[in-house]
């Protein structure tokens, strides 16, 4: 069974609002004027590299055998402001961020044996810049690989450290993903939050006047707050359809209330709560993979 009924008034105007009120995390940002004035290239200029953080005190590695070695590339394709506009996000993180503080924490991570007997090994960084590649283009290791030794990856190439004919075979890319197990969604990746904060680019409590400075710092990473997705089969759906029911305690029905067929929540179905109810939490709210907005 499924009940429908038309939107009130008052509803359609409530559903006008939020489409009004819904903008693109770009045009939200453009709107902050701090976020324009904290991450504008000028501002950023002079606090360039950012240096990746990482977990191992240890100065950075000395020099080792390897088939490739990443080194910061430098800001230089940033100063041509009409190439900022088709350039990748990733592709603008790696002008500014230097990520060779992580090579001694990935040599400890992958068990790498450095100048070993046998095959040379690529260096460690070169191979995270490609996981983080492969991230963001959602391409396989196959086609990663077919991507970094083509012509078109020539620019990753000579981000990454590698030379012409001498890029990782899909096989050694996914050993070196897989060697990072959970580190590198859940330690690794998550410290670029990390990386502002010790660049001094987050504040350090919200600036928002109905939030206390004790809270922190609220963060919508790629998400934005939406009802969860479900198929409505009672359109009167309360709060009380939730709660358990009972021959001495019966659970009133809203959409009998309303004139409708609804549900008299006699059986043992329904016992916990109503079996028209979206039990896959329709009450709450879910976070969706959308652009992030930081602010």
């Amino acid at each position: 069974m499924t009940l429908r009924r038309n939107l009130t008034a008052e509803e359609r105007a409530i559903v006008e609002q939020q489409e009004q009120q819904e903008h693109t995390a770009r045009q939200l940002r453009e709107q902050v004027s701090r976020f324009r004035a904290t991450f504008s290239l000028v501002a950023l200029q002079d606090r360039l590299p950012l240096r990746f953080p990482t977990a191992d005190p240890t100065p950075e590695a000395h020099p080792f055998r390897a088939r490739s070695w990443y080194t910061y590339p430098g800001g230089a394709a940033l100063a041509a402001p009409q190439y900022l506009a088709v350039l990748s996000p990733f592709y603008v993180a790696l002008q500014l961020v230097d990520f060779a503080p992580l090579r001694v924490e990935l040599v400890a991570l992958t068990g790498i044996h450095l100048n070993a007997p046998g095959e040379t090994l690529f260096d460690p960084v070169s191979l995270f810049l490609c996981c983080l590649l492969r991230w963001e283009k959602g391409l396989g290791w196959k086609a990663l690989a077919q991507l970094l030794a083509g012509p078109e990856g020539d620019c990753w190439r000579r981000q990454f450290g590698f030379q012409e004919g001498g890029t990782p075979a899909a096989a050694t890319m996914r050993h070196f993903y897989h060697a990072l197990g959970e580190a590198f969604a859940t330690d690794l990746c998550p410290r670029f939050i990390l990386l502002l904060g010790s660049a001094g680019l987050l504040p350090q409590h919200s600036t928002h006047a109905a939030t206390p400075p004790e809270q922190g710092l609220p963060l919508a990473v790629d998400g934005m707050l939406h009802e969860a997705h479900s198929t409505m089969r009672c359109s009167q759906v309360t709060a009380r359809c939730y709660e358990r029911t009972s021959p001495d305690h019966p659970r009133p029905c809203p959409a009998q209330e309303a004139g409708q067929e609804g549900c008299a929540c006699t059986d043992e179905a329904c016992a916990a709560a109503c079996v028209f109810v979206n039990r896959k939490q329709s009450h709450l709210l879910i976070e969706k993979r959308t652009t992030g907005v930081l602010g």
